[in-house]
Formats: structure tokens, C-alpha cells, sequence
């Protein structure tokens, strides 16, 4: 079979009929973790009904996973027992009332839906996959720092939930804004996080921008200009940044990027 991370596979969500795409993609389609789906129907009685020709679908729950924004949303796909790719799968229940194939999820976090239909309306049953990096929790409003979003990077993200992180993320970004503001009557302006369940964040609302260090709750942006307490606006360093989170933090990881601060806290 052709594997979906082929950009010359129209399967891809990544397939270009001009010629191949050179942008970094935020899917890669070959190392999506597959899902045997298995459907089983059985009568009244609760016995195996064989030979019975259904349809398997998906779709993905709108604005679910923290994006505030649905358009051409990348879904899921079914590859058959012959090793087709499909967006739906029409089988037939064996001997035994059951049949399965395989099912590749979004790729982005969130919630996609299989439903399965047989002979009739009445014949319907459907599921959910929660794609999710696991236990992220989210950076509230506090004293001594300010939550912005990627707005500010030029780009107008649709994603109004953007402060997640791990535990240990969060609690040092609490830590770090204390100690700032203890010291210096600073307050730190922080970016991105990861959305609700993790996963890529396309902070261009088009599914394909990176933003690949965000994935997994373990880093931050933080601004490059901090607010004091007398209400003026003054520049960040990175060596500022960096000493202030070596009194928080054992290994913390400072990238200088343009605007901001990429901090990563593992």
C-alpha cells in the first residue's frame, strides 16, 4: 500500500496535485499510532448475524481539542483488510457477526467519531477516540504574570484556550512569575503553551503551520518585554530570563525566537 505520509498519495491531507510541498508538516501520517476497529452485530437474541454489509465512517467533533475553528479539518482514515486507504469502508460481518479494519486517527487532538450504519436507520452504532497528551493542565490568571496569545506573533489565533501545560510546567511558570516579581516588580507576559488535549497547534487556523514544540505541554513562549509595576514596558533578555528560571528550575531549555522566548521545562 501507499503509506498516507506520501505527499504523492492523494490520500494525504498533505497532497499537493502541483508538486510536492516543501513546507514542515505538523502531521506525519506514517507514525499515526493505528486503532483495530471491530464491528460485531448480533440479533434480538443476542446471536452473531453473518453476511450482514454495513458502512463505516468518521468525522471529527468540531472545535474540539481547543481549536475554535473547523474549516477543512483533517480527518481520520480506515485502511482496509486488502490495504486500501479510505475515508469510509464498506464490509461485511464474517461467520462469526464481526468484521475489523484499521483506523488512523486526525492527528490532532481532539475527538473523532466512527460511526457504523447497517440495512436500516434503525441499525446504527458509532464511538468516540479522545486524542489527548494525558493529566495537561492549565496556567490561570494570576498576580505577577500576564496571559497573551499568538495574536501577538502577527498571526490571528483561533484557539482561545491556549495556556495548557504538565504539572511541573505550570507550577514552575507560577514559581518563576513569583520570584520576578519578588525581586524586581516585574510582571512576565506568557504565550503559548499547548491547547487543551496537546497535540500540533496551528496557530495560523490552517492545520499545516508548525508549531511543533507545543505539543506536549512542556514548553512556554514568553514574551520579550516585561511590565513593571510602575506601569512602564521594558525589554527582556534572554540572560535575565535565564538566570531568573535558574532559581526555579534545575535544566530549564531558552530558545531566543523572534518576539518572544521559547522555554522548555521537562
Amino acid at each position: 500500500m501507499t503509506p498516507l505520509g506520501d505527499e504523492d498519495n492523494e490520500n494525504n491531507p498533505n497532497y499537493n496535485p502541483k508538486g510536492p510541498d516543501t513546507r514542515k508538516k505538523i502531521i506525519d501520517w506514517t507514525l499515526r499510532k493505528p486503532t483495530d476497529v471491530t464491528v460485531t452485530v448480533t440479533d434480538n437474541t443476542n446471536n452473531p448475524v453473518p453476511d450482514y454489509p454495513f458502512t463505516l465512517g468518521e468525522f471529527v467533533r468540531p472545535n474540539s481539542g481547543g481549536h475554535d475553528h473547523g474549516d477543512n479539518r483533517p480527518t481520520g482514515k480506515f485502511i482496509t483488510p486488502a490495504h486500501d486507504t479510505v475515508a469510509s469502508f464498506q464490509g461485511t460481518t464474517n461467520s462469526d457477526g464481526k468484521a475489523t479494519c484499521t483506523y488512523i486517527c486526525s492527528g490532532f487532538g481532539g475527538v473523532d467519531s466512527i460511526f457504523v450504519r447497517g440495512k436500516t436507520d434503525r441499525d446504527t452504532s458509532s464511538t468516540t477516540i479522545l486524542l489527548q497528551f494525558p493529566g495537561l493542565q492549565e496556567l490561570t490568571e494570576g498576580d505577577h504574570y500576564e496571559l497573551i496569545g499568538a495574536h501577538s506573533q502577527g498571526a490571528t489565533s483561533e484557539h482561545e484556550k491556549n495556556h495548557y501545560g504538565t504539572s511541573k510546567l505550570v507550577s514552575v511558570l507560577k514559581e518563576l512569575a513569583d520570584t520576578v516579581y519578588s525581586e524586581d516588580e516585574y510582571e512576565l507576559r506568557f504565550n503559548d503553551m499547548s491547547l487543551v488535549n496537546g497535540g500540533p497547534f496551528d496557530i495560523w487556523n490552517n492545520w499545516d503551520t508548525p508549531h511543533q514544540d507545543h505539543r506536549e505541554g512542556v514548553s512556554a513562549d514568553v514574551g520579550n518585554q516585561i511590565l513593571h509595576s510602575n506601569g512602564g514596558l521594558y525589554p527582556l533578555t534572554e540572560d535575565q530570563l535565564k538566570r531568573w528560571l535558574r532559581l526555579v528550575s534545575k535544566k530549564p531549555n531558552v530558545g531566543s525566537e523572534p518576539g518572544h522566548y521559547h522555554v522548555t521545562i521537562r
